[in-house]
């Protein structure tokens, strides 16, 4: 009996909703808004059903051998890294890569959509976690997707994960091992999308508190919003790391260690404490993570965790390839429909950033005398 070809019908009827909007919800229809239960409504449905809006056309055409490479910004060298990895691989296995940046804008995340049905994508790779969750739904139902991002981000997709919590809690490790107990956690927004960051500090909140730390009392979380800083939105990692630790040091704050959410910003916060005639680590100790080449300088001698970055664009593209030909074959309709999740271990690397906490330090309590 031959199978019942689902339609945008079937899914209107579903959904609750006419055949007009699940086209419009579907098409990414600019000025047209629908509440997030409508369009939740519709992409569940679609996804229930089977629905796929491309079919098998993508078969036949020559542009069926592309992949899309979706990344935030130009600013970070992991981002760089990540796309080489990925170009390389799939060169090796004859497929091609098409870039695109959306400066972490929801608008230019909606637009993806449409890139993938103009190019006739045969598949996408997100190596970071889109504010515009809608997007990435309709993106999973069209093409395969493999997400390279933290292991909290929940969404049924391919992901090539990476405990952020864990970070956080080798970092906390080896600075108070070092003697540290004041911890300046230097961070872009905290925001409900960006779960990997929120993920990092509640890891090095748990290895205080293993360490009997008080983390509300021995670690600060310095953001611009923390801080009240003003006219300062909208910068790159390094600008960041340099503005949030200048403050930091010209109000005497007690800290003797910084931990930055990457290496580009821990770059920023040497900078800021040098530019002072402070020195590192005898000052101030610095972590970072990505361990990105330039990290390895010995001017810089950067201490930082170890992601397995290049590892996971390799992975990440036979793991996408993988679904793409199991998508594409004839009989698909009975392959099994499985979400894969690889999961990496980060590792610390310690170079010439961190050491001690000087005796000084050690022997008076700062925060008696300079609170934040």
């Amino acid at each position: 009996m031959k199978k019942h070809r689902v339609t945008a019908k079937d899914v209107a009827e579903l959904a609750g909703v006419s055949q007009s909007t699940v086209s419009m919800i579907l098409n990414s229809y600019k000025n047209i808004n629908f509440s997030d239960e409508t369009r939740v409504r519709v992409l569940d449905a679609c996804d229930r059903l089977g629905y796929r809006t491309l079919g098998n056309s993508r078969l036949n055409s020559v542009m069926g051998r592309l992949l899309l490479v979706v990344y935030p910004t130009f600013h970070n060298a992991l981002y760089l890294n990540m796309i080489d990895g990925i170009q390389q691989r799939a060169g090796e296995l004859g497929y091609s890569v098409l870039t695109v940046c959306t400066e972490r804008k929801e608008e230019q995340e909606a637009d993806i959509v449409r890139i993938c049905r103009e190019f006739q994508v045969a598949g996408v790779l997100l190596v970071y976690q889109p504010d515009n969750i809608s997007a990435v739904q309709l993106l999973s139902m069209e093409v395969p997707l493999v997400q390279l991002y933290d292991k909290s981000a929940t969404m049924g997709v391919n992901t090539m994960e990476l405990d952020n919590y864990k970070i956080g809690q080798l970092i906390a490790e080896h600075l108070i091992s070092l003697g540290h107990r004041y911890i300046a956690h230097i961070s872009k927004p905290l925001t409900k999308t960006q779960s990997a960051r929120s993920r990092r500090i509640e890891g090095l909140r748990s290895c205080m508190w293993e360490h009997g730390l008080d983390p509300d009392e021995y670690l600060h979380i310095s953001t611009v919003e923390t801080e009240h800083l003003e006219n300062a939105e909208n910068l790159e990692g390094y600008e960041t790391g340099h503005l949030l630790v200048s403050h930091l040091l010209d109000i005497g704050a007690p800290v003797t260690a910084f931990a930055a959410t990457n290496d580009m910003m821990a770059y920023g916060v040497m900078d800021a404490i040098l530019e002072r005639g402070k020195k590192i680590p005898q000052d101030y100790s610095v972590c970072g993570c990505d361990n990105l080449s330039y990290s390895a300088f010995q001017r810089i001698a950067l201490t930082t965790v170890e992601p397995y970055t290049r590892q996971k664009a390799l992975d990440s593209v036979d793991l996408l390839i993988g679904k793409i030909r199991t998508r594409n074959s004839s009989d698909r309709e009975d392959s099994p429909v499985s979400i894969t999740r690889i999961e990496y271990a980060p590792r610390l690397i310690c170079r010439k950033s961190t050491a001690r906490c000087s005796e000084r330090y050690m022997e008076q309590d700062p925060a008696k005398n300079n609170k934040l």
